[in-house]
């Protein structure tokens, strides 16, 4: 095909007067469609001081396509795309973006915008924490570490997968399915890559041709998730009644263990990576009605990747007003959710009614009932599932920070990284409301996954200043009188930091 140059083209962006740079960028990425720049403009152009239009990239995701569909095409599709750098500093030259560190850290993700009608966004990769969502305004996230090189110069992004689908050869489902399985296979070894041809050949034939567009059911989600290398649990979230309350908890639970899950509203489908929060008061019927309140209750939006969309938009629920769900025709909110897929890891055997069950049982013990009766109710319970590899490194973090603040260590802290663990645990936190808005618990259950139902399957349960391991009491207090020795720190690797197991 000859030399083809590939030379970087700067913008630069007066966030006083954004549009100006964007539309200029616009006209030289003849890919970018309306919808395109849409999209990217909407959510980025209060933080976006400098793009970068790289005009020649090979585009892996694209290629797969291209080989696989549009070049069977009569029109003749270009197999190059372009990419979109994104930056929140001001960028002096090209040649200085390469040469200089003093960018990196304000390097905010990519898009491959791909040479297809309307629907050109492809891989997309943004840094929710640079667009001012993360845990500090109560934004909780899946993301995980992509590299990417421009003309040579590395550059990081923490992020979560994103494409758009084509409406010709991948539906929503399929966009759906390659943000899952390529965030797994960027953060696990264990996961092979797929390209999004992959997910259109994996669709079950049965109700005839898959391509072009031909839409997919739970059952097909489920099939392609378990031929991915993942052990998918359906959960049903509606019935002829309504929403089924236990089963939003479930779903919440597997959310808050960090794993995605695909959602669907009947004809639509998106992934959800996240929620956001608000710790809003308890009705008083629920004071004076509840020992035991889910932390779900709290979830204010489920944050999804929908292909529709920019990445992270806020599915709330009836009169959020930021609840993106209201764009659609009929509106979506949490409460619509019909079925939900979950992805789980290959030992996590123990389903999570069966892991609220048996902490729930534990916390009915008398050890737990006499700490309990007098304290104020209701008590904030949060399940949800981590390595146990994870869970010590959090533990050893929570000792070194009782030395360096409490001038005192934890004796639990010694005992639990010396416990042998199998490699996932169910864990049940338990705290006060003003503990769980500070994150701290008074109380922890440990429960093994790979447990079947009918061996034991604890592995320790703690309540202030007493830790039980098997029929073992442990006495934590002694030779320390401090008060603070009854509370401890929440786990929260799962959402907002990148758990690689």
């Amino acid at each position: 095909m000859g030399y083809v140059p590939n030379k970087l083209k700067l913008f630069h962006i007066d966030l006083s007067n954004p549009e100006p740079g964007w539309k200029e960028m616009k006209e030289e990425c003849k890919s970018l469609s309306d919808w395109g720049y849409d999209c990217l403009f909407s959510t980025l152009y209060p933080y976006v001081k400098s793009i970068i239009l790289e005009p020649h990239y090979i585009c892996k995701d694209f290629r797969n396509l291209y080989s696989n569909f549009y070049s069977k095409k009569f029109f003749n599709h270009s197999m190059d795309v372009c990419r979109l750098h994104f930056f929140a500093c001001d960028i002096t030259t090209e040649t200085s973006l390469l040469f200089s560190d003093n960018y990196d850290n304000y390097y905010i993700g990519y898009s491959v915008i791909r040479p297809i009608t309307e629907r050109c966004i492809g891989r997309t990769v943004i840094d929710p924490s640079k667009i001012r969502q993360s845990s500090d305004n109560n934004f909780y996230c899946l993301t995980t570490s992509f590299k990417t090189h421009i003309n040579g110069k590395k550059f990081h992004v923490e992020g979560f997968p994103y494409t758009s689908q084509d409406s010709d050869v991948n539906v929503c489902a399929h966009s759906a399915l390659w943000s899952i399985c390529r965030y797994l296979s960027e953060c696990f070894t264990m996961y092979k890559e797929l390209y999004p041809f992959d997910f259109v050949r994996m669709t079950d034939t049965n109700n005839g041709r898959i391509f072009p567009y031909r839409g997919m059911n739970y059952a097909d989600y489920s099939r392609i998730l378990t031929e991915f290398g993942t052990y998918p649990l359906i959960i049903s979230l509606k019935d002829k009644d309504g929403p089924i309350k236990k089963e939003h908890e479930n779903l919440y639970s597997y959310i808050e263990s960090g794993i995605p899950a695909l959602a669907s509203f009947g004809g639509h489908v998106v992934c959800i990576i996240g929620h956001t929060l608000e710790y809003k008061d308890i009705p008083a019927d629920i004071k004076t009605k509840e020992v035991f309140l889910d932390s779900s209750f709290f979830v204010k939006q489920y944050i999804v990747c929908d292909d529709n969309f920019f990445p992270y938009q806020l599915l709330g629920y009836q009169c959020d007003l930021d609840n993106y769900g209201a764009k659609y025709t009929p509106g979506y909110t949490i409460d619509h959710i019909a079925i939900a897929v979950c992805p789980l890891p290959e030992k996590a055997f123990l389903p999570v009614e069966k892991a609220r069950e048996r902490a729930f049982n534990y916390l009915g013990t008398d050890e737990f009932k006499e700490i309990i009766k007098n304290t104020e109710k209701p008590l904030i319970t949060r399940l949800f599932m981590t390595t146990s590899s994870s869970f010590k490194k959090m533990k050893l973090r929570y000792a070194r920070k009782c030395l360096e603040l409490k001038k005192y260590l934890d004796n639990s802290v010694d005992i639990i990284l010396n416990l042998s663990m199998p490699h996932f645990i169910w864990v049940m936190e338990v705290g006060t409301y003003n503990q769980y808005r500070e994150r701290k618990v008074f109380a922890e259950i440990v429960i093994d996954t790979t447990s079947g139902g009918i061996e034991k399957d604890l592995v320790y349960a703690r309540i202030r200043d007493m830790l039980y391991i098997k029929s073992e009491e442990i006495d934590l207090s002694e030779g320390n009188s401090n008060s603070d020795f009854w509370e401890f720190d929440q786990y929260t690797h799962n959402l907002g930091e990148v758990n690689h197991g």
